[in-house]
């Protein structure tokens, strides 16, 4: 469990992060959301033990990270924003070194080596230099390096930022695969990162907490039902043979429209139903003009635009 109580850091004059508190359950997936500049990594920082916060203080499953570090740590992996690793090494070098620096028993250090490397899918690369290898790979084998000590705890500062759309989707799916039985805290600028991968987010604006909440919750505010609203110009009957070609329509409503001989249509569907393509379809074969369509829904994103202003990469 993680837990952080009016965490406070400043440098000099400028103020990074400014009374946070939250808990983290064991086992719990949790999105730390923000803008650049937000404060993500400084608490990621503060969380590892990287950097002393100016003010508060960190638990680690009971051992405060100032007055304990080393029994704090031993339950950490972290994996910083800006990857830092030595290039001038292997592959296995680079994990057999830092297995030393985490005190694993010799005789177990090839195991958890080939353990972490079938993991991230890194095998093949084992004997070749850090330097000569892709972005993909090199952030790979940064999560390698925080997996090597098997930690119940990993922290990972924007693991996807930078990468190509394909190295994304696989460190994210690799993500997917180690949440059982771990308890993980993303740090991230995506949105769509932070819905894929976790069940609880805490939104940062300006380095204080402005949210902390279930993902759940969040979409129950955006909304359990797509509303989808059209404007036709149709008759009812016209509508009726339009919605029994749609399964997917969960309730309807209709009124005239402003305009003479149009209507205007309300379609309600599950929140994971977009029920434009079919709409397209049915109207083109009754051969119906659509003069409006839109969603009503107050989106996820839009929350967290409202929350922060735009999200975007960095940090």
């Amino acid at each position: 469990m993680i837990e952080a109580k009016m965490l406070y850091k400043n440098f000099g004059a400028s103020v990074a992060v400014n009374d946070v508190s939250f808990t983290i359950p064991d086992g719990q997936i949790t999105g730390v959301l923000g803008r650049p500049g937000c404060g993500k990594s400084t608490i990621a920082n503060i969380l590892a033990g990287y950097t002393a916060s100016s003010g508060g203080s960190v638990s680690i499953n009971g051992y405060d990270i100032e007055r304990h570090p080393r029994r704090a740590k031993a339950a950490i992996g972290y994996l910083p924003a800006n990857n830092p690793i030595y290039y001038d090494m292997t592959v296995r070098e680079y994990l057999d070194f830092l297995s030393r620096l985490h005190r694993l028993p010799r005789r177990q250090v090839p195991g958890r080596i080939a353990w972490v490397s079938d993991i991230m899918g890194i095998s093949e690369y084992l004997p070749h230099l850090i330097l000569n290898l892709d972005r993909g790979v090199i952030r790979r084998i940064g999560i390698a390096g925080a997996l090597i000590n098997d930690p119940p705890i990993l922290l990972l500062d924007q693991p996807t930022a930078g990468l190509s759309p394909a190295d994304t989707r696989e460190i994210r799916e690799i993500l997917k695969s180690l949440r059982q039985d771990r308890t993980m805290v993303i740090f991230s600028s995506y949105l769509a990162e932070v819905l894929e991968l976790c069940q609880h987010v805490l939104v940062l604006n300006g380095g204080k907490l402005i949210a902390n909440d279930s993902i759940a919750n969040l979409r129950a505010l955006a909304g359990d039902k797509n509303r989808l609203k059209l404007s036709l110009h149709a008759t009812l009957d016209q509508l009726r043979r339009i919605l029994s070609s749609m399964e997917s329509v969960e309730d309807v409503s209709a009124q005239p429209g402003l305009e003479e001989g149009a209507l205007d249509v309300i379609l309600e569907s599950g929140v994971d139903t977009d029920l434009r393509p079919q709409v397209w379809a049915a109207c083109a074969r009754e051969n119906i003009p659509i003069l409006e369509m839109k969603y009503l829904n107050v989106s996820l994103e839009e929350i967290f635009l409202q929350l922060t202003g735009k999200i975007q990469g960095g940090d």
